[in-house]
């Protein structure tokens, strides 16, 4: 129920600047670091921040090794959930067919 009346407050522009920041920014940095134990609702990103450097790049290095132990390529294409999701595709649940779609349109809206 939240989620559908921060939509319609974003539809008739009647959220608040940051969380419509949070929430519906049509894009995100390329990399995020935040302070959480001190800004549990992640709004400072200290990404980019001189003083974070070295912890940053400890991070950094820290998810390349697990990418390599892990065996983790990085996101998958597009194209696999489309692959996914057409095995689902005309099975008589419309349920499912209708999550799908609405996948599908949240997708195109880029959300």
């Amino acid at each position: 129920m939240i989620v559908q009346t921060w939509r319609s407050l974003h539809a008739t522009g009647n959220l608040d600047a940051l969380t419509e920041k949070l929430l519906f920014s049509p894009t995100r940095p390329a990399e995020e670091l935040y302070e959480w134990t001190t800004d549990r609702w992640q709004v400072k990103n200290f990404a980019g921040d001189a003083a974070y450097a070295t912890t940053f790049a400890a991070l950094r290095n820290r998810l390349d090794r697990w990418m390599v132990e892990t065996n983790d390529h990085g996101p998958e294409a597009e194209a696999m959930y489309d692959s996914d999701m057409a095995a689902d595709l005309g099975k008589g649940n419309p349920a499912v067919e209708k999550n799908i779609a609405l996948m599908k349109q949240w997708a195109a809206e880029g959300k």
